[in-house]
């Protein structure tokens, strides 16, 4: 013990136990097999032994981001001292110095952990999960975010930066699109790009990792046909905020207090919505590509405004049955 801090450590590896518990998650959760099926997928499985193999240098890569404060070095030390701990890992190992490590990284590249992260990064909730669940679906949320980077010239140019000029942002930035689980908020799709591309246009690439039996969730600024469409592609149900500027013409009212209307393609002429909208009001089939129809929730929040915000919600469940409009 010294002064009022007691520290934990591990026999015979250095460093804290809760370090050692740190990457011990981390080992459950990228076993070895993974690893190597990784590297050998993206042909990074090394010909000759190094002091650094490429398995170890994911590892690596991977602590980094819960070590993101201690130096390349500590990093290292901390993670062999956890291999000698599993008994993985011979004790006389030396830490490489920190070009060792950079070159390291350079030449593992960029793809095995892109294809780590789409093998890795799957659902975990399980069937009493709280908030992960509705009516039977998994429940997953789209949704941006920007992080700060490291103010390099490299990565200025890459990802810009908020505002200009003396309002520049100090450090560039990256902007984050990812599709969350609920209930556990497991990230399982996600890209990132420039601080100058909108959430719209980065949000298609992060919907591969949807599936049925999911309802995605998303806010107002994430609506468009476009990526509306995509997403329904790709299995999901959807329920989505809609923004005011989005034209909902009603259909037909439903028991529950939502009411059936139209999405329409953008570019759609003032006739050809009316005529479509005749089509749907007297129950024939549409034209997917130029309209769908939707069943809207309305509801009004309170105290967000002084006379209460309107929340929107455009979903493909049309059944009331199935999942009524309080349940939304």
């Amino acid at each position: 013990m010294t002064g009022a801090q007691t520290k934990t450590e591990v026999p015979g590896a250095g460093g804290l136990l809760t370090d050692h518990i740190a990457l011990g998650v981390l080992a459950d959760a990228f076993p070895r097999e993974l690893l190597d099926e990784v590297l050998t997928a993206t042909g990074r499985q090394e010909k000759r032994v190094r002091l650094l193999p490429a398995h170890v240098v994911i590892r690596f890569v991977l602590a980094l981001s819960l070590f993101f404060r201690d130096s390349y070095e500590e990093v290292m030390r901390k993670l062999a001292g956890g291999l000698v701990a599993l008994a993985s890992w011979e004790r006389a190992w030396k830490v490489p110095g920190p070009s060792a490590l950079t070159q390291a990284r350079q030449r593992l590249g960029v793809e095995p952990m892109r294809l780590l992260f789409e093998r890795a990064a799957v659902p975990v909730a399980q069937p009493g999960t709280r908030g992960a669940w509705l009516a039977g679906m998994r429940l997953v949320a789209l949704d941006g975010t920007s992080l700060d980077v490291a103010d390099t010239a490299e990565n200025a140019a890459r990802f810009g930066r908020c505002g200009s000029g003396p309002k520049a942002s100090a450090f560039p930035k990256a902007h984050l699109v990812a599709v969350s689980e609920c209930g556990t908020h497991a990230v399982i799709g996600a890209v990132v790009g420039s601080i100058r591309e909108g959430e719209r246009t980065l949000a298609p690439d992060a919907l591969h990792c949807l599936q049925d039996g999911m309802l995605l969730l998303a806010d107002a600024g994430l609506y468009s046909w476009p990526l509306w469409q995509r997403a329904r592609e790709h299995g999901a149900h959807l329920c989505w905020r809609i923004g005011a500027s989005v034209e909902l013409p009603l259909v037909r009212t439903l028991d529950d207090g939502s009411y059936l209307a139209l999405l329409y393609a953008p570019g759609l002429h003032a006739p050809t919505r009316r005529r479509l909208l005749r089509t749907a009001r007297a129950g024939h089939p549409l034209d997917d590509d130029r309209a769908q129809l939707v069943r809207v929730v309305e509801y009004t929040v309170p105290d967000r405004n002084p006379g209460g915000e309107l929340i929107v919600l455009a979903t493909d469940l049309l059944d009331p049955a199935h999942l009524p409009a309080a349940e939304l």
